[in-house]
């Protein structure tokens, strides 16, 4: 019998707070989090940070930890980072109710929802703001008794929600397709759209409700998932290209004078890359940082790529050697992750740093 995610983490310590076993239990959970929320089947992992994959490789790869951890894809990336967030950041306060509580397993669960949540929401803000639109605005239409729901969650619409629209009975569910095809056959679908996921707000709403209200006899039973579904699809078409484009003035120039050099190299990644001032004007940082990522919990594969981040700071800027900074993408690239991944392992250099090495 496999151990529990309880028994897993009980087995932490502060020192050493990563096991395999957790970790290959977190990417499990993520995936089955990110199929229900439609990975694999529309949202790609872009709309989760993973902006350099554009299919999900590795989402539905089952076996035993060592198959799991040996896998590469946009799953293993948001599951790195995952396991950070759901268990090395909050370890304190998981242990605090371990003291407590004999089973811990809904809190790491939640920890896991409450990751992809904001991943999701930082890097699908269209995606998000239209689902925040299409519920407020079925809401509305529940408490003014015009639609009924069965199935909320605490009180709470949600994509498992069945909704029955101007008193329609027990039937089968208008399926995603139909949804489109209706749809379709709106005069002004792509502006409803774009709106819908440009903003939150009482205008875009009224105008949804009225809109539900009048063409509700088209699906008089439907889940709310599916419905704000095909709304997501298409306020993402109508945004399509506006949110991945990179930004090159965020590129380091390389060039002119060491300090400017420098100025470039802050402006990279806004005030995230202040601590590498420091680590270019005080003699031996770099190799205090170097020897505190490689004696830090980080996962092998986070180890290493910090280190090879180091590597090219001071290939860059140390040895002034004439070599431009990469861009963001193009270290992402280099690193093989998102160049979310990589601002998270920036993020982890920071704190690593002030934490170990800074004298502030």
């Amino acid at each position: 019998m496999k151990p529990t995610l309880t028994e897993l983490f009980a087995g932490l310590n502060e020192e050493s707070s990563f096991c395999e076993e957790l970790f290959a239990s977190i990417r499990r959970l993520l995936a089955w989090e990110l199929r229900r929320r439609g990975a694999g089947s529309g949202l790609g992992p872009s709309c989760f940070g993973c902006t350099d994959w554009h299919t999900w490789e590795d989402l539905y790869i089952r076996g035993d930890t060592e198959e799991v951890l040996n896998s590469t894809g946009p799953l293993l990336d948001l599951a790195i980072d995952c396991y950070e967030y759901a268990v090395i950041r909050r370890y304190s306060s998981l242990r605090e109710q371990l003291d407590v509580k004999d089973n811990i397993n809904g809190l790491i669960r939640l920890n896991v929802r409450n990751f992809v949540t904001e991943r999701q929401r930082q890097n699908d803000p269209c995606g998000t703001k239209t689902y925040r639109n299409i519920r407020a605005a079925v809401e509305e239409l529940l408490i003014d008794g015009e639609w009924r729901a069965q199935g909320l969650s605490r009180g709470v619409v949600h994509n498992d929600t069945r909704l029955f629209v101007n008193g329609a009975s027990e039937e089968e569910a208008t399926s995603q397709g139909e949804l489109d095809e209706w749809m379709g056959t709106l005069s002004d679908t792509f502006n409803i759209a774009r709106e819908i996921g440009a903003s939150v707000n009482d205008e875009v709403q009224t105008r949804l409700v009225e809109l539900l209200r009048t063409q509700g006899e088209r699906f008089p039973c439907v889940f709310f998932g599916d419905l704000a579904g095909v709304w997501k699809k298409r306020a993402r078409n109508a945004y399509e290209g506006i949110r991945y484009r990179e930004n090159d003035e965020l590129a380091w120039s390389g060039g002119g004078d060491e300090e400017a050099g420098r100025r470039d190299m802050i402006r990279h990644c806004d005030d995230r890359f202040d601590f590498f001032e420091e680590i270019v004007e005080v003699q031996g940082r770099l190799s205090d940082l170097r020897r505190a990522v490689q004696n830090s919990g980080f996962y092998a594969p986070v180890r290493k790529r910090l280190l090879k981040i180091l590597d090219v700071l001071e290939s860059a800027i140390i040895n002034d050697s004439g070599e431009k900074f990469p861009s963001q993408a193009e270290m992402a690239r280099r690193l093989g992750v998102s160049t979310s991944t990589y601002n998270d392992d920036i993020m982890r250099l920071r704190e690593l740093y002030f934490r170990e090495i800074s004298d502030e």
